[in-house]
């Protein structure tokens, strides 16, 4: 028999942890004072933590929206622990009663852009970043859509390797409303889709998650609806989504949220949904495309909005975050549970995130001063205002691992991709799971940036990254405690045929102006391409340059062709009636 001599600091630690689990807990944060978070009292809806300069450090952007509008708020760190609130750039000029937010690289150029929804009936917003943090509004196209929407998700259902939209939209008096499913063409232009069965449904809908469930590389979509109708779950198939029915659907509970997560750590994605005025609701996945409904520990009943799920102790497993608020004055306190590892949550309650009386509907999770811990910022609001909070999180000496994938092939927020860890916690082989998302619960935005706790594990033994599209990469014996980047490889025979036309004016064009075509096709780097032109689609190759310039002779709407080889694969695409040709004196001023 095999004895251990433990300390009495050990034995009287063991103790505390045991029978005062809460007092073990309490001091994870502590509430950032003199910062510009939480020096005004705006109307506020959503939290992100991202990255909108490329700097490593992560910013934070809130959305409000109250009735009468109000400018959104971008606050950019400085790297020393604090932030500047920004005010000339037209991200924060909008003046709109704004909600949802999400945020990806929609154009694939290496920074992040943001779509943002309004509710009252307004037109939703959105803005292209430029890589430094300034952002263009766009006002026009099919990608501008108005309704009394509450949140939005980035995703690439049909992986080809951009990002595509989906808008949830409730009402002002419960008749429900269709949703807008909004599909990425790749060249800067989007197309609605009302044909889906995913806008079929006209209800009051709330959150919104692309979530591949099954593990079948396909990104799924799961809607929680407010108005007691059940929520949905699509599954994404060869041919097309399909509802699935299952326990979530049919719960009578008005649902404001809804997070998916590895929360037992068995390699699938289980479901938190949060409910107003009722207990919230825990179904695990049970790896065979169903789930079951589970007591874990919660709350018997919440007035729960936003929900996200993070490793704040480090200890190798993922706790989560309630924010709960009220439709009245009333304010109420928000909901911390710790995960014991073992499908269990305890309660803080003597925590300063879970001890905060307002009202909060969105909350973000991310690393903002870099030193290998999670941080939480949190939304307040309602129809008095409140301040937003910001809380640093103090830390332990648990290891942990922080990674930032790009994507290549896939979407270049690696939006969709799955990070596997695997570790040896405690004497245990344990594997991790975490998916990127554009939106982990109701008006929540984590940082992209993956992050695990590794408890005393001294070394990863396999990171594994299974890329949107499809790529697997397998690395081995990496330090703890680190920030890692990992790029996707393009495989060498990969061929992806793309482009747009530079300063298009909205695709319009006269008889004497030169158009400049842009080629945005993927291959591998040291791969020799051939470009194949047809300008008109009338199966004559016009130009074999990669950026070709071309003029029309005549009037029309001309459809144009590119097929792009490497000698041994080769992928063509189609632009039908892509740009509109007139007289010169005839070219519109106005957009599509």
């Amino acid at each position: 028999m095999k004895f251990t001599v433990l300390t009495c600091v050990q034995i009287i630690w063991a103790y505390i942890i045991c029978f005062f689990p809460n007092l073990a807990n309490s001091q994870q944060f502590e509430l950032v004072k003199n910062t510009p978070i939480g020096a005004v009292t705006d109307g506020s809806r959503t939290a992100a933590f991202v990255d909108v300069n490329n700097d490593g450090f992560l910013d934070i952007f809130i959305s409000n929206g109250p009735k009468g509008g109000q400018n959104n708020s971008l606050y950019l760190n400085n790297g020393k622990g604090n932030f500047t609130k920004v005010t000339n750039n037209p991200l924060v000029q909008d003046n709109a009663p704004s909600d949802g937010a999400t945020w990806g690289d929609v154009d694939n150029d290496g920074d992040l852009d943001v779509y943002i929804v309004n509710w009252y009936g307004k037109p939703n917003l959105f803005y292209i970043n430029d890589g430094k943090g300034h952002f263009t509004q766009i006002t026009q196209g099919d990608i501008i859509q108005k309704g009394f929407s509450e949140t939005a998700s980035w995703g690439d259902f049909d992986n080809d390797g951009d990002l595509d939209l989906y808008v949830t939209n409730s009402s002002p008096n419960r008749t429900g409303q269709q949703n807008f499913f909004i599909q990425n063409n790749g060249d800067g232009r989007f197309s609605l889709n009302t044909q889906s069965i995913i806008t079929q449904t006209k209800k009051d809908a709330r959150s919104v998650n692309w979530v591949d469930y099954n593990n079948d590389g396909r990104l799924d979509i799961f809607v929680s609806h407010e108005d007691g109708s059940g929520n949905q779950l699509f599954k994404n198939t060869k041919t097309g989504f399909r509802a699935i029915k299952n326990d979530f659907q049919t719960k009578p509970t008005a649902s404001m949220g809804s997070s998916w997560a590895d929360y037992d750590n068995d390699g699938d994605l289980d479901l938190f949904v949060a409910n107003f005025r009722t207990k919230a609701l825990v179904f695990n996945n049970q790896g065979d495309g169903t789930f079951k409904e589970v007591e874990v520990g919660l709350a018997r009943n919440g007035l729960s909005f936003g929900s996200t799920w993070g490793d704040i102790d480090n200890d190798g497993d993922l706790d989560l975050f309630v924010a709960n608020a009220t439709f009245s004055k009333n304010k109420v306190i928000n909901f911390l549970y710790i995960n014991d590892g073992h499908g269990k949550f305890t309660r803080d309650t003597t925590s300063v995130v879970a001890t905060y009386k307002g009202n909060t509907f969105g909350a973000a999770f991310g690393d903002y001063d870099n030193d290998g811990d999670l941080d939480l910022v949190t939304a307040n609001t309602f129809q008095s205002a409140e301040a937003n909070t910001l809380y640093r999180n103090l830390g332990n000496k648990n290891h942990w691992v922080n990674i930032s994938l790009k994507g290549t092939i896939s979407n270049a927020s690696a939006i969709g991709a799955k990070v596997r860890v695997k570790a040896m916690i405690e004497g245990k082989s344990v594997w991790q799971m975490r998916e990127i998302s554009s939106q982990p619960g109701y008006n929540c935005q984590n940082s992209l940036r993956v992050h695990f706790g590794l408890n005393v594990a001294t070394k990863i033994d396999s990171l594994i990254i299974e890329w949107p599209l499809g790529g697997r990469e397998v690395k081995t014996d990496l330090k703890v405690d680190q920030f890692y980047t990992f790029k996707e490889s393009i495989p060498q025979n990969f061929v992806r045929a793309n482009f747009t036309i530079k300063n298009d004016r909205h695709l319009q064009a006269t008889t004497k102006a030169a158009i400049q075509l842009t080629n945005l096709s993927i291959s591998h780097p040291k791969a020799k391409v051939y470009y194949s032109w047809d300008f008109d689609n009338d199966g004559v190759i016009d130009s074999r340059e990669k950026n070709p310039t071309h003029t029309y002779t005549k009037p029309g709407v001309y459809t144009i062709r590119l097929m792009v080889s490497n000698g041994t694969q080769k992928n063509t695409i189609i632009r039908k009636n892509y740009v509109q040709i007139k007289k010169p004196g005839n070219l519109s001023n106005s957009g599509d």
